[in-house]
């Protein structure tokens, strides 16, 4: 079996990570928050979007806020150089 090690980035990885992008549930009951906050402050070019929701996979459905993220995450991209 693999080891918890063997699937963990160490704050040196995100050091060299490209532009990112995150989304993350605030109250995700699956995987903290506080993970994407530390990531975001680590990697050098990233954007952390949290969303108020309690779902891991918050955007399950079409919703138009669901679409609203998905249109920042385009600017995002397009303004990354």
């Amino acid at each position: 079996t693999k080891s918890k090690k063997e699937f963990s980035l160490t704050n040196e990885d995100l050091r060299h990570f490209p532009p990112t992008i995150l989304l993350h549930s605030t109250n995700d009951p699956d995987v903290p928050f506080s993970m994407s906050l530390t990531a975001s402050q680590i990697i050098p070019n990233a954007l952390l979007i949290p969303i108020e929701k309690q779902e891991h996979d918050f955007d399950r459905k079409i919703t138009n806020e669901n679409l609203s993220y998905y249109d920042r995450i385009v600017n995002f991209t397009n303004t990354v150089k």
